[in-house]
């Protein structure tokens, strides 16, 4: 069996084989350059975290309605979910 025969014959195939190994460097990318940021953050002030800064500023402009709504639904847990958000988006960029 050549080289030639293993080739996918469908080029959007050949395609998708190429996306896994791009998306998972964009995600170590992503992940190594929010830990760096922690890292330098807690030994500066870890009040100043990438994650902890995006997320007090997302509530500071979010509207008093739809904060309300937010600790209605996750209780003590509303800011948990904000970060996960904030790390959900984070992802999809890298």
């Amino acid at each position: 069996m050549s080289d030639h025969d293993k080739t996918p014959r469908n080029p959007s195939a050949r395609t998708w084989t190429r996306l896994g190994p791009g998306a998972l460097s964009g995600l170590l990318a992503g992940g190594a350059a929010l830990a760096v940021a922690e890292l330098a953050a807690a030994a500066v002030r870890p009040r100043s975290g990438p994650v902890v800064a995006v997320g007090g500023a997302a509530i500071d402009r979010t509207p008093t309605a739809v904060k309300d709504w937010a600790i209605r639904t996750f209780g003590t847990n509303d800011k948990l979910v904000l970060q996960l958000g904030i790390l959900a988006v984070l992802t999809l960029f890298a």
